[in-house]
């Protein structure tokens, strides 16, 4: 019950944000609302397996993981920036 509680109130907020997106985001709407679907989607997953308890062990080498990926992401896309804004602008 408490899982699909969760997974109704993600599904819920991502169409509030949605419309919000829609009328208020002009540039790049699409990316912004996959951005938003994701990231809802992914905490509302993560909340229905804490509930299970065989999880538990897992999930906190998940973040751990999610968190190094995080970080290699970010070093990835602060060097494409830097090359974008020398060469392109």
């Amino acid at each position: 019950v408490n899982m699909l509680m969760f997974l109704l109130i993600a599904y819920f907020l991502r169409r509030l944000c949605t419309r919000y997106i829609q009328k208020h985001v002009k540039v790049n709407a699409k990316f912004v609302n996959r951005i938003v679907k994701i990231t809802l989607y992914t905490i509302a997953i993560y909340a229905c397996l804490s509930l299970l308890t065989p999880f538990n062990d897992v999930l906190g080498k998940v973040w751990g993981s999610a968190g190094i990926i995080a970080v290699v992401l970010g070093f990835a896309a602060q060097e494409f920036c830097e090359w974008y804004i020398d060469y392109h602008l």
